[in-house]
């Protein structure tokens, strides 16, 4: 019930909307009940056209946090081909190292003392 009240506050602050607009209506003693219900409709059909306005919101919302994510994944997929790309140029550098290493260490071998 707190739930539901809270929602209804929110969407009451949402779509402008005073606090108790079913209380406004039927709280009045003048008028046919018939009028009081079509009142009551009417609240109704505009509290249903806010929550439409606000899933449409909701919606676009959604889709733009969605276009967001789209391109930090591809940032980050940008960033991690660079990472790929200096992994491999260390790793042939350090291969170069040790082959300058291994050669040197026959060389030395093969120069009596």
């Amino acid at each position: 019930m707190v739930t539901v009240l809270a929602q209804d506050a929110f969407f009451d602050d949402f779509c402008g909307v005073e606090r108790s607009p079913f209380g406004k209506c039927c709280s009045s003693t003048n008028g046919s009940i018939p009028s009081k219900m079509a009142a009551v409709e009417e609240a109704r059909l505009e509290y249903m056209e806010c929550i439409e306005d606000f899933m449409k919101d909701m919606r676009k919302a959604a889709e733009s946090s969605s276009k967001v994510v789209e391109e930090l994944i591809k940032e980050a997929k940008s960033s991690l081909k660079v990472l790929k790309d200096r992994k491999a140029k260390c790793q042939l550098e350090l291969e170069g190292v040790q082959i300058h290493h291994n050669l040197t260490a026959e060389f030395v071998e093969v120069i009596p003392p």
